[in-house]
């Protein structure tokens, strides 16, 4: 009999590492982070802005996975996150956003192709090639007052 394997992907390797440590604890011994040295699935990251933040901007990250991509292998574009199905994407708002001692609201929207949302994981199927559109309107620190502390 097959054994069952999940890719876990994600974006950031803090969202790797706290999984590992929390979600996949009981996994310990059955775990390996790949790094880009690693042989097996290559990953292309390329990032695109369009317009500019003040006035509405995107962000377009595309990756490009070269190599045998496991079956039912799922990129974790948001964790943690009150997740709201937004026009063709999902509204993400976390926690509030300190930088330099101000707070502001962390919201974004993220639209890809197939997302879904599971539990409180935002993930998009692996394939050959996936195109995510980040875009803060209305999150950005250039665009808003501080929240009251």
């Amino acid at each position: 009999k097959a054994k069952k394997r999940i890719l876990y992907l994600a974006d950031r390797n803090i969202l790797i590492d706290q999984t590992m440590v929390n979600d996949f604890r009981p996994f310990k011994g059955a775990m390996a982070k790949l790094s880009p040295h690693a042989k097996g699935v290559e990953v292309e990251d390329r990032l695109e802005s369009k317009g500019d933040f003040k006035s509405g901007g995107t962000l377009i990250r595309t990756l490009t996975l070269k190599g045998q991509i496991p079956a039912k292998a799922f990129l974790l574009l948001s964790q943690k996150s009150k997740l709201t199905p937004a026009g063709k994407g999902f509204a993400v708002q976390g926690e509030k956003l300190n930088l330099a001692g101000t707070n502001y609201p962390n919201q974004l929207l993220i639209q890809a192709e197939g997302a879904t949302v599971a539990g409180d994981a935002l993930l998009v199927p692996a394939r050959k090639q996936i195109q995510i559109t980040y875009a803060w309107p209305e999150s950005h620190p250039a665009n808003h007052a501080p929240l009251a502390q």
